[in-house]
């Protein structure tokens, strides 16, 4: 059946994970199975990685939040009564 996949599986894929997975989870999810689809290619299972050029959305950047001094005793105060207040 591996030789049966084409391009088209994986957008369809892509739009169907895309509602359910967030950006970075759907790029590592995608990232696996062109992992199993590129060894599929190395074991002469398959000719070319259908999956190989998929449109996928954007990853927006990360900016974590840093808080000064003055801010720590308001936030641990916020989340004291969290149920994981101790992780905070």
């Amino acid at each position: 059946w591996l030789d049966e996949l084409e391009a088209t599986d994986g957008d369809e894929l892509v739009l169907a994970l895309r509602d359910r997975l967030a950006p970075r989870t759907l790029h590592k999810t995608i990232r696996v199975l062109n992992d199993a689809l590129n060894g599929a290619v190395k074991r002469k299972k398959l000719k070319v990685n259908p999956f190989l050029d998929l449109d996928l959305p954007k990853v927006p950047k990360y900016h974590p939040v840093i808080l000064d001094t003055q801010s720590v005793p308001k936030f641990r105060e916020a989340v004291a009564r969290h149920p994981w207040a101790l992780v905070y």
